[in-house]
């Protein structure tokens, strides 16, 4: 297993950007080492991942009002190879995810 990753920004403080992650996801975040800061994330939360294993979720806070996001994912790299993908395909695709959640997450309900 080889593990890529994408890091965003997002304009809210780290606990409320905590829940609104939790919200996009649909489930509870599993806390992971130091409460609030990061939390386990189950490979089928990233759409289109193919042979993920599992990941992690980083909530940094940069400031009072800014938290750094950063979304690591555990893949089979043969899998992909077998289906004509690298890892470039699966930053991108965990970056895609992050813009998502990052529009979700600022924008409120309107998402």
């Amino acid at each position: 297993m080889e593990t890529a990753q994408s890091t965003t920004r997002i304009a809210l403080p780290v606990q409320e950007t905590r829940r609104r992650w939790e919200r996009f996801t649909g489930e509870a975040a599993r806390p992971a080492g130091e409460a609030g800061a990061r939390a386990e994330v189950a490979a089928d939360q990233v759409p289109g991942a193919p042979d993920a294993d599992k990941g992690m979720i980083h909530f940094d806070a940069v400031d009072e009002a800014t938290t750094e996001v950063t979304l690591e994912l555990r893949y089979n790299p043969t899998a992909l190879a077998q289906e004509g993908l690298d890892a470039t395909w699966v930053a991108q695709r965990i970056g895609m995810y992050l813009d998502r959640f990052k529009r979700h997450a600022e924008e409120g309900e309107r998402a």
